[in-house]
This record gives C-alpha cells, sequence and structure tokens, in this order.
C-alpha cells in the first residue's frame, strides 16, 4: 500500500474513531488547528446510495478557494447532507481546508 493511500486509511480511521460524518461542528472549530476556513463551489455532487440518519451521504467534487492567495484547488469528499437541502452544481459551501493537502477538507455545519 502507497504511502499516499495509507495516510488516506489513517485519517478515515481516525473519523470514524471520532464520530466524523464529513462535516465539521463551526461551534467547536478552531482556526489554524482544525484547518482554514474556505468557499468551495460545486463542481458535481453524485449519490453515494447510503444514508445516516436519513440524510443521504454526497459524493461532493468541489473547486474549493482558501484564503489569503493560496492557489483554489479541486477535492472530492464524501459528505452528509441536509436531505432537505442537498448541495447543487454551482452552489457556493463553507468548508474547512489545509491548502497543503486538498485531501483534508470538510464541510462546515
Amino acid at each position: 500500500m502507497g504511502r499516499r493511500m495509507r495516510h488516506v486509511w489513517i485519517f478515515g480511521a481516525a473519523l470514524a474513531l471520532m464520530g466524523c460524518n464529513g462535516n465539521v461542528d463551526s461551534a467547536t472549530f478552531m482556526e489554524g488547528v482544525d484547518g482554514v476556513r474556505c468557499s468551495a463551489k460545486v463542481l458535481v455532487v453524485a449519490d453515494t446510495g447510503e444514508t445516516i440518519n436519513e440524510d443521504p451521504v454526497a459524493r461532493l467534487t468541489m473547486r474549493v478557494s482558501p484564503p489569503a492567495g493560496a492557489t483554489p484547488f479541486d477535492t472530492t469528499i464524501e459528505a452528509t447532507v441536509s436531505r432537505l437541502a442537498v448541495p447543487r452544481k454551482d452552489d457556493t459551501l463553507a468548508v474547512v481546508c489545509d491548502p497543503a493537502n486538498p485531501e483534508n477538507t470538510a464541510l462546515m455545519e
């Protein structure tokens, strides 16, 4: 298994142990520790076929715009979204990201 894949598995296991569903609670978010607040434009929305507490888990491909002049990047995440407000193409969402590691991106609640 490659080093990058190992990091993905470790990150996923850590999220599972913490009970993270792909969203970050904005009340407990710590700037600089959990990442930086960014905006993300939704490019593609796909249904994974999974649900958590009757809300769908969506695969979101997004263009993330980090603050402070960092280069925008594209990333794909899976996150639980409200079945009453499923994101659509061209929506802008608040996310937490690590510009140095685009795999570490999550939706803000």
